[in-house]
């Protein structure tokens, strides 16, 4: 089985460089790591092969974690993984379908079930 690419979107650097030292761990490849929506949607327009977007909502810039996603939703058919400290936004299911979400701090275990229930 090919490893998980994946795409790290979160601006507090000591939780982004967490997160990917715990996908690394868990086999993953992790195509990019960046701070902000606009870098998440310009780098998720490139045809590379991403299986998940580890995007948190609350995101530093113009745009935040949700816009993002819906701007790369309308382009591309990939799972996101929301990651948030807070209660999920209910607007989040009319414009993305395939997401899900884990609140931080971030569970390993619940972060390896979901990396691998989108694998097969």
């Amino acid at each position: 089985m090919d490893k998980p690419s994946i795409l790290v979107v979160e601006d507090e650097i000591i939780i982004r460089q967490m997160l990917v030292n715990q996908l690394k761990k868990l086999d993953c490849n992790v195509i990019a790591d960046v701070s902000s929506g606009e870098e998440a949607v310009e780098i998720a327009n490139f045809p590379d092969k991403i299986d998940l977007i580890c995007m948190d909502i609350n995101l530093s810039g113009s745009i935040d974690g949700i816009e993002a996603a819906e701007i790369i939703s309308s382009q591309r058919d990939v799972p996101i993984l929301f990651l948030t400290a807070y209660e999920l936004p209910v607007s989040i299911d009319k414009k993305i379908s395939n997401y899900g979400y884990i609140g931080k701090p971030i569970p390993m275990e619940k972060l390896r079930d979901f990396i691998f229930d989108i694998k097969g």
